[in-house]
């Protein structure tokens, strides 16, 4: 009785800490040249009844190329998300990692990188980021009418496609204007969901979850097995 308990609640509070007791409230997709040449963008699908208000998305460099080891995260202000509307947001030369073509702005980089040969003879080393988008939801449900913080975090190589997806024009190494500037106006279906909470910055991968499960699975079986040893003495 005691083990198959002690199993329920560790399997238990795996899940809550994988997330799986989060609302997925809306998703994010995104794609590369989808309504402006040469540029990232991000689809926000508020299909709930209630405002996103004070929406914010956070840059921040994971895989720094040689042009940005210093650049900081960037945030960008995105206002009001209105109930049932999916809102674009595209990427303009608002800063570093917001620019709209980022071999125009980053400079070619042809002379010092090796990787820029043909037939991508004009790519730079930007480097990939990371998303994190926060946003009050509007509904009254929660907190007494006052709405409550919801949030995403993904990046190109950490998202719900479970795959690597070059939205931003930048492929794995974080150059651009190489294969993921294909100019194919595709969007990549969902790359995120927008959950209830806060911010999780610290989801541990695939293996972190296994190494933590057996983690559990250990301490159950040391309390078993000590447990056995206590009635066997007694």
């Amino acid at each position: 009785m005691n083990s198959r308990l002690g199993f329920s609640t560790a399997a238990a509070l795996a899940i809550v800490a994988a997330g799986g007791a989060s609302a997925h409230v809306a998703t994010i997709s995104g794609g590369y040249d989808l309504d402006s040449y040469d540029t990232a963008e991000l689809i926000f699908n508020n299909s709930t009844g209630y405002d996103f208000t004070g929406a914010q998305m956070v840059l921040t460099p994971y895989q720094p190329g040689t042009d940005d080891y210093n650049t900081p995260a960037q945030t960008v202000a995105l206002g009001t998300m209105s109930a049932g509307v999916n809102t674009n947001v595209i990427w303009g030369n608002a800063g570093p990692f917001f620019s709209n073509d980022f071999d125009d702005q980053w400079g070619n980089n042809l002379a010092g990188n090796p990787a820029c040969v043909q037939p991508y003879p004009f790519c730079t080393l930007v480097g990939n980021f990371k998303v994190t988008f926060t946003a009050l939801w509007a509904n009254p449900a929660y907190n007494g009418g006052a709405g409550v913080e919801i949030s995403s975090v993904f990046s190109p190589t950490t998202n719900a496609t479970g795959g690597f997806v070059g939205w931003e024009g930048l492929d794995p190494s974080g150059l651009a204007e190489t294969v993921y500037d294909a100019h194919n106006g595709s969007i990549t279906g969902t790359l995120a969901y927008i959950d209830v909470g806060p911010p999780n910055n610290g989801v541990p991968e695939p293996t972190g979850w296994a190494l933590m499960l057996l983690g559990l699975g250990g301490v159950g079986y040391a309390a078993r097995h000590k447990s056995r040893t206590a009635a066997a003495t007694a």
